[in-house]
């Protein structure tokens, strides 16, 4: 009346496949992060290979003495631009003064 005693055999046998089972996925996945992480350190060493490559490379050459000075972006012969352009501010656009421009002209109206 202990209660005790041995499993019956078929239960054991039952218990060990499944264990053998769950060993054998547990091996699987371990194999495939293995893959996982080898694959991940190849690109990683890859990466760093290449970097140091950039870094370990001679300087460039240094820039020549007229490097030194700006030039101009335009070469604008004669007089300079902003004299061009004179006198065509808002004032050249207004209809209630004489020489403006703008507005709208009626014909027989005098500005």
């Amino acid at each position: 009346m202990c209660g005790g005693g041995s499993k019956p055999k078929s239960d054991s046998k039952a218990a060990d496949r499944r264990h053998r089972e769950q060993m054998a996925a547990q091996q699987r996945q371990m194999d495939e992060q293995r893959r996982q992480f080898d694959e991940q350190m190849a690109a990683s060493q890859k990466r760093y290979d290449e970097q140091k490559a950039l870094a370990e490379r001679p300087a460039p050459p240094a820039p020549s003495p007229t490097a030194e000075a700006p030039a101009a972006a335009l070469e604008i012969s004669g007089a300079p631009a902003y004299t061009k352009r004179r006198g065509r501010g808002r004032r050249s656009f207004r209809a209630d003064i004489p020489g403006g421009s703008g507005g709208m002209k009626l014909p027989g109206t005098t500005p």
